[in-house]
């Protein structure tokens, strides 16, 4: 009589266990799409930047161009910095920076403080 009640019970499935897993994997998804989004965008975003301070960057390396700027020279430093950044990296960057899956709190600031 046991056997044949356990083999009743494994006929039957049960919908919540099935829901459950169904509305986690499609949070997961589209958690992940979003992330991808927020990273091809600032990957465009970065590599926009850099065509555009290129003309800026050729003008900084001349001496005469760098020193006419004088108080704005920073402006030059900044330049030769960013184009030293790997866009793929600059945008990882971005897109941990403004992930909000710990509350309101970045996610990175979180990491930050358990790191230290």
């Amino acid at each position: 009589m046991h056997q044949m009640q356990n083999a009743c019970d494994e006929r039957h499935w049960h919908p919540v266990p099935i829901l459950r897993t169904l509305l986690c994997g499609l949070w997961m998804c589209g958690f992940l799409v979003s992330r991808a989004h927020i990273l091809h965008i600032q990957y465009h975003v970065i590599t926009m930047q850099y065509e555009n301070e290129a003309w800026l960057l050729e003008k900084c390396t001349q001496v005469e161009f760098y020193y006419n700027m004088k108080h704005h020279s920073s402006v030059c430093d900044n330049v030769s910095i960013n184009t030293r950044k790997i866009p793929i990296l600059a945008a990882l960057e971005h897109m941990v920076e403004n992930t909000y899956m710990c509350r309101y709190s970045l996610c990175f600031d979180i990491i930050d403080v358990v790191s230290s």
